[in-house]
C-alpha cells in the first residue's frame, strides 16, 4: 500500500534551485518493500512508508501485528529485507554514533541499572554527542536538565533508579530519549506505568517536539491517545491495513474492522476544540468480537 502523509513542510521559495527543492522534499525516514522474518515466520510483509519532518504518527493494531518489529527495523535494530533510509541515505550506511544523533529509539522494556542515579541514566542520552575521552559539555548538561524538568524528574535526579516507582522510572527513560534532541523519535509503548495526568502531559510533550520539527513515531495500545496523533498506521498480520489522518472516517471504519467490531469510533462531544483533544473517541463495544486485543 502506498503511504500518504499530509505535507506540513513550508512552501519552497521559487528562487531556490531544483536540487535544493528536491533536498527539502526528501522524507526524513522511509522504507520500501520492508519485510521481516523471525524463525521463518513472516512478521512484516512488503511495507512502504514515508515520513516527513514535524509529524506524529501512531502505529496501532492487534497483538502480533508487527508493530514493535516495524519500529525496530526502522531504527536499524532488526534484520530486514528491503530498504530503510534515514534522511535519504540507507540506514545501514550510517555510523552508529551519527545515526544515534539523528534517530532515537525507546523500546517497551528499556534497560537501566538499578544502582545508577536518575541523572546518570538521562545523561546516557547525550553519549552520541560526546567526544572520545571527554566529559559532557555545558550544552549536554543543559539538554539533560531541560528534559528532566520537562518530564518532572529533575527533583528525582539524585535518586537511585531502584528507589523509583514504575511511573517515575518511565519518566526518567523518557527524559533520556528526549535529551538526545534527535530529529526522529521512535517510541514503543511509551505510556507504560504512567498515570493519566502524565499520559496527558506526554501528549503535550510530543506536540512540543513536533512543533519544533521533530518526527515522532509511536506504537500505542491506548487507541484514544493514538487518536491524538496527526496520522495513524493500522497494521494487521504484518501488513498495512490503512494509513491516514486520524480524523478520516475511512480510518475509523478500518479501525473498527481490524479489531473485529470490539471497538467503535464515535465523535467526541463537548469541549475538545478548546483543549485540542481528538475529534473522535474509541469506545469498547462489548457486543463485538473479543478475538482482537489492544
Amino acid at each position: 500500500m502506498s503511504a500518504h502523509f499530509l505535507d506540513t513542510t513550508s512552501p519552497v521559495p521559487e528562487k531556490k534551485g531544483a536540487n535544493e527543492r528536491h533536498f527539502e522534499s526528501l522524507p526524513v525516514l522511509s522504507c520500501k518493500d520492508l519485510s521481516v522474518q523471525l524463525d521463518g515466520l513472516p512478521i512484516l510483509k512488503h511495507i512502504d512508508l514515508s515520513f516527513q519532518s514535524a509529524q506524529w504518527l501512531s502505529v496501532v493494531g492487534p497483538n502480533g501485528a508487527g508493530k514493535s518489529t516495524l519500529l525496530k527495523a526502522l531504527a536499524g535494530l532488526q534484520s530486514y529485507q528491503g530498504h530503510v533510509e534515514l534522511k535519504g541515505r540507507s540506514i545501514d550506511q550510517w555510523a552508529p554514533k551519527a545515526r544515534a544523533q539523528q534517530l532515537s529509539w525507546m523500546g517497551q522494556m528499556s534497560t537501566y541499572i538499578d544502582d545508577l542515579r536518575a541523572h546518570d541514566i538521562v545523561r546516557l542520552g547525550r553519549l552520541p554527542f560526546q567526544k572520545t575521552w571527554s566529559s559532557l559539555s555545558p550544552e549536554d548538561d543543559l539538554a539533560v536538565e531541560e528534559s528532566m524538568r520537562l518530564t518532572d524528574t529533575w527533583d528525582l535526579r539524585d535518586r537511585l533508579m531502584a528507589t523509583l516507582s514504575g511511573g517515575q522510572v518511565q519518566r526518567v527513560l523518557l527524559a533520556r530519549v528526549f535529551c538526545t534532541k534527535s530529529e526522529v523519535l521512535l517510541m514503543d509503548e511509551p505510556l507504560l506505568a504512567l498515570d493519566p495526568p502524565f499520559q496527558s502531559q506526554w501528549i503535550n510533550w510530543v506536540r512540543k517536539l513536533v512543533a519544533n520539527g521533530v518526527t515522532v513515531i509511536t506504537v500505542l495500545h491506548d487507541l484514544n491517545v493514538a487518536m491524538s496523533a496527526h496520522q495513524m498506521l493500522i497494521l494487521n498480520q504484518g501488513e498495512v491495513q490503512f494509513l491516514g489522518d486520524t480524523k478520516s472516517p475511512d480510518l475509523h471504519t478500518a479501525l473498527e474492522l481490524v479489531f473485529e467490531g470490539s471497538v467503535r469510533v464515535v465523535q467526541a462531544m463537548g469541549m475538545q476544540s478548546q483543549f485540542d483533544a481528538p475529534s473522535h473517541h474509541v469506545m469498547l463495544n462489548p457486543g463485538g468480537s473479543s478475538g482482537s486485543s489492544f
